[in-house]
């Protein structure tokens, strides 16, 4: 899953509202490289740089598919249908439903 497809996904289990807007990227950007130059001016790591920016945004690709095959395992659940109950055991929200609708 996109780290996109899973904030909305978590959105979607709390009952929230899809923000119709976010941050753009290039604003991001230029604040991480705002941070990376006062870091190396002060010599103290800042709340925002690139490299705490590309963690953040970036992506890491796995697929089940030869665990699968190799196993024959197969999960019982998707992301988007267990989030609710795993949001609602984490954080205690009892404004999360875990009815299956």
């Amino acid at each position: 899953y996109a780290t996109r497809d899973i904030f909305e996904m978590m959105c979607l289990a709390c009952g929230r509202d899809i923000p119709a807007r976010c941050v753009p990227y290039w604003f991001l950007r230029g604040a991480a490289a705002l941070g990376d130059i006062i870091q190396f001016v002060r010599r103290r790591p800042m709340p925002i740089n690139s490299e705490r920016l590309d963690k953040l945004l970036g992506s890491a690709f796995y697929q089940s598919y030869r665990f699968e095959s190799d196993t024959g395992f197969t999960p019982n659940w998707t992301l988007a249908a267990a989030l609710p109950e795993m949001l609602q055991t984490l954080g205690g929200n009892p404004n999360i439903s875990t009815d299956e609708s």
